[in-house]
């Protein structure tokens, strides 16, 4: 089985590389795994943030990107008049 790596942004940052990685059967197992893990990971960052970016790049295991799910987070505040 092939091996993918996740390296995670954070608000256009490079915050972790991936240098274990995960065996997984193709890139569509990568995918659904990449977008668990960038739901999960949303959960503990988007609650201290009015605005924030997160991205998870996929690499296979020559290191070539091949995916990357990117969330951008906003909470606007409308003011109304009374």
């Amino acid at each position: 089985m092939p091996r993918f790596y996740f390296d995670w942004d954070e608000s256009n940052e490079l915050a972790i590389v991936d240098d274990i990685g995960l065996e997984l059967p193709d890139l569509a197992a990568a995918k659904a795994e990449a977008a668990q893990a960038l739901a999960e990971w949303s959960k503990n960052v988007i609650p201290r943030a009015d605005r924030q970016e997160l991205a998870l790049t996929v690499r296979d295991e020559h290191g070539h990107p091949c995916l990357r799910t990117h969330l951008i987070f906003e909470a606007i505040v409308l003011q109304f008049p009374n």
